[in-house]
């Protein structure tokens, strides 16, 4: 992710998970056109089947679809080491230094959960690892903090 995000070339850099079902051009363009418009300096998805919890404060902290200039990421500091502690690395950049950001809802797009990609046990040893990876990135405390600032942003509705 770094090195990618190193070697790319352009002013605004988007991230995508490989696994998503249902992707459009549109949605790409909606998570796209808020940052290269200036509207906001990150964007996030909302899939369909993002968490209950998160559907209803209108923002998915663990997206890993993501719209963001490339100088927030130049200055996010070390996360080279962190997988899926990545996104609330970022979270926390986000909302300690007062950007602006915009949850995109994408009400068509879907993501395979790790039980159905990898079976149920694997699924769920894959799922408590990611967790653990989330909570070394960023402690309990602050990922709540974290999730209700951010929540208190209005989502954008699209699809």
């Amino acid at each position: 992710l770094k090195q990618g995000i190193t070697n790319a070339t352009g002013q605004v850099i988007l991230l995508l998970d490989a696994d998503l079902e249902g992707l459009e051009n549109q949605n790409i363009h909606e998570l796209l056109d808020p940052v290269v418009s200036g509207d906001a300096d990150m964007t996030l998805s909302l899939r369909k089947n993002s968490l209950f919890i998160y559907r209803i404060l209108g923002v998915d902290l663990v997206s890993g679809e993501r719209a963001i200039h490339k100088e927030i990421l130049e200055n996010l500091g070390d996360y080279e080491n962190s997988r899926f502690g990545f996104e609330s690395i970022l979270n926390e950049y986000i909302v300690n230094n007062k950007l602006s950001f915009q949850s995109v809802r994408w009400d068509n797009v879907t993501v395979a959960p790790k039980h159905q990609k990898r079976g149920f046990w694997k699924g769920l040893a894959d799922e408590m690892k990611m967790i653990n990876e989330i909570m070394e990135a960023v402690p309990i405390h602050k990922f709540f903090y974290i999730l209700f600032k951010m929540a208190a942003k209005p989502s954008k509705s699209k699809n």
